[in-house]
C-alpha cells in the first residue's frame, strides 16, 4: 500500500485507520523520544496531551487525526533550542 500523501514518513492509510488511541499515543511518544530525545515518561505525557488536542480539534474518531509523527514533529517545531 502506498503512503497517504497527508501522513508521510511511511504511515499508510491501512495503518493509521487501524490505530487505537493507546497505539496512537505510543507511536507519538516514540517520535518524541527519537526526534526530541525525551525520556519515556515525559514523552508519554506530551503524547497524551497531543491525543487530547487531536480529539478536541478533530473529534474522537482517530481516522480524522493527524499522524502521531506529524503531530509530535509539529509540536517540537515550536521548541526553542537552548544550546
Amino acid at each position: 500500500m502506498t503512503p497517504h500523501p497527508q501522513w508521510g514518513r511511511g504511515m499508510t492509510e491501512a495503518r493509521i485507520t487501524a490505530l487505537t488511541r493507546d497505539q496512537w499515543v505510543e507511536a507519538c511518544a516514540k517520535r518524541y523520544m527519537t526526534a526530541g530525545e525525551l525520556d519515556q515518561e515525559t514523552a508519554a505525557y506530551f503524547a497524551a496531551a497531543c491525543a487530547d488536542q487531536q480529539a478536541e480539534f478533530n473529534g474522537i474518531n482517530i481516522d480524522n487525526w493527524e499522524s502521531p509523527d506529524d503531530t509530535a514533529d509539529e509540536d517540537m517545531s515550536y521548541w526553542e533550542n537552548d544550546e
